[in-house]
C-alpha cells in the first residue's frame, strides 16, 4: 500500500515554480556570453546585407545606440560583431522604428 505525505511550502513572491521542460527551454534561450555576426543579423531581421548596411548600420544615430554592444569592422573583410543579449534587446525594442523609417 502506498503512503502519501502532504506538504505545503510557501513560495516567496520573488520565485516561481516551472516545469523541467520550461526550465530547459529557458536555458537554451540564454544568450549571455554569445556573439552574433552579420549573417546572424540577416537571419534575425529577415533583411538583406545591402538593406541592413543602407538603413541600419550606416545611420549615425543608430550607430550611437548600438555602440555599447557592437564591435565595428576594422577594415575590408572584417565583420560586424554584436553581443547577442544587446542586439536581441535592441531588435525587440527599437528595430520596428528602423523598419518604419526606411
Amino acid at each position: 500500500m502506498k503512503q502519501f505525505l502532504e506538504v505545503k511550502i510557501e513560495v516567496p513572491d520573488t520565485h516561481v515554480i516551472i516545469t523541467k521542460e520550461v526550465y530547459e527551454q529557458l536555458q537554451s534561450q540564454d544568450f549571455t556570453g554569445q556573439y552574433y555576426y552579420m549573417k546572424d543579423l540577416i537571419r534575425l531581421t529577415g533583411r538583406s546585407r545591402t538593406w541592413l548596411n543602407q538603413n541600419f548600420l550606416n545611420q549615425p544615430d543608430i550607430l550611437k545606440r548600438i555602440e555599447p554592444f557592437t564591435m565595428f569592422p576594422k577594415g575590408k573583410g572584417s565583420d560586424w560583431i554584436f553581443k547577442a543579449t544587446g542586439l536581441r534587446e535592441y531588435l525587440e525594442n527599437e528595430f520596428l522604428e528602423v523598419l518604419k523609417s526606411s
